[in-house]
């Protein structure tokens, strides 16, 4: 039997071991806490980087298809699910958010539920304060702009909805409770149609090519429905000074270096968009300045436009992003493939002598130019 004192160099040695794991240990954890809490201090883009990583790799959705919709426009919604579910979403299985001014009742729930297969499907009614007229609006002001537009033969003029529309999505849709857990959005309206099947996913495309707004077709807008839009622009840029980056599109949306708007703008029917840009500083600050001039009802600014100028100032060219093959269709204009071989992959049912994408009257020729990428086809 060994005695106890000649034990005493091996005790001794295991005591110093212990001790060194402790070290080691320490130093593990110290390290590890100034990775995790000293280092985005110092400097917040380490920060923001370990979110947009983890937002990379977590499993959970953070895209959703949304739909402001009324409840006399049910058949037209349900076309429009069954369009997109047939021709995307059924391999993709995204939810779907609604949205109304008023309260869905449950046949609408209950038949957008039914129809609604490849996902699930939330309602939202939209709190008053984004669907209402702000308290220093003349109203009789108002109205009598609404004379004088529809006197001049403008779409929609004599509608208060559209011009509550027109600001909820300039201004409001991206604050809604639905949205909150959400970056990204696709909005659908009633009554389109989606003529090819669209195989790659354009919220992954969004999300693996750091895009910030996606689109499909472009037009001019009615320079009558937007008279002071351009100059209000103009005010806002000399006021608040923002922070432009170099690389922008502002060409896409003048001709005359910046003394008059072109009236270029994306279709905003179609848009997949970034959230956080909408919920951004410089979005909120460019909405605000525009919304208290009164002229989403003096006028009938539309969002489309507003979008559109926004996207094309406060962003880079690599974050605008055209989806050209999707065969949309929205009343009166069709997007549909040029290439014979392209229709035939994406089994496409629509007519390319249809095709508005390059048609004289649209602007798409005018963002490739500006934006240096290659024509699709």
């Amino acid at each position: 039997m060994q005695s106890p004192i000649m034990d005493v160099p091996s005790r001794l040695l295991a005591i110093v071991r212990f001790k060194r794991f402790h070290t080691f240990l320490y130093l593990f954890v110290a390290t590890l806490f100034g990775l995790c809490f000293l280092l985005p201090r110092l400097n917040p883009n380490l920060l923001l980087s370990t979110a947009s990583l983890h937002q990379k790799w977590s499993t959970k959705p953070d895209s959703i298809l949304f739909s402001l919709v009324r409840e006399e426009e049910l058949d037209g919604m349900i076309s429009s699910i069954t369009e997109l579910q047939d021709r995307f979403n059924k391999k993709f299985h995204y939810d779907w958010l609604f949205v109304s001014e008023n309260e869905f009742s449950d046949h609408f729930k209950e038949t957008i539920q039914a129809t609604l297969t490849s996902g699930k499907a939330h309602f939202e009614q939209i709190p008053e304060k984004y669907w209402s007229y702000p308290k220093s609006i003349n109203q009789k002001k108002a109205a009598k702009s609404r004379q004088a537009l529809d006197k001049l033969g403008v779409k929609y003029a004599n509608s208060e909805s559209y011009r509550h529309m027109c600001r909820f999505n300039s201004g409001f849709f991206y604050l809604l409770d639905g949205l909150k857990d959400y970056r990204y959005y696709w909005r659908v309206e009633p009554n389109v149609r989606f003529k090819c099947d669209i195989k790659e996913d354009p919220f992954k495309v969004m999300k693996n090519g750091n895009y910030s707004y996606g689109w499909t077709m472009t037009m001019p807008e009615d320079q009558q429905s937007i008279e002071t839009l351009w100059p209000t622009i103009k005010q806002y840029l000399h006021d608040k000074k923002p922070d432009l980056p170099a690389d922008n599109m502002l060409e896409f949306i003048t001709d005359d270096d910046s003394k008059t708007y072109n009236s270029c703008h994306y279709w905003s029917n179609f848009e997949i968009g970034d959230l956080s840009f909408f919920r951004s500083k410089p979005y909120q600050e460019f909405f605000e300045y525009l919304d208290a001039t009164g002229n989403f009802f003096y006028e009938r600014w539309g969002d489309a436009p507003i979008h559109s100028i926004a996207v094309s100032l406060l962003l880079p060219k690599t974050k605008i992003k055209h989806f050209p093959h999707t065969g949309y269709y929205h009343e009166p204009n069709q997007g549909c493939p040029l290439r014979a071989k392209a229709r035939k992959e994406l089994n496409c049912d629509c007519n390319p002598n249809k095709d508005w994408t390059f048609h004289f009257y649209s602007c798409t020729e005018k963002y490739y130019m500006v934006s240096g990428n290659s024509r699709p086809f």
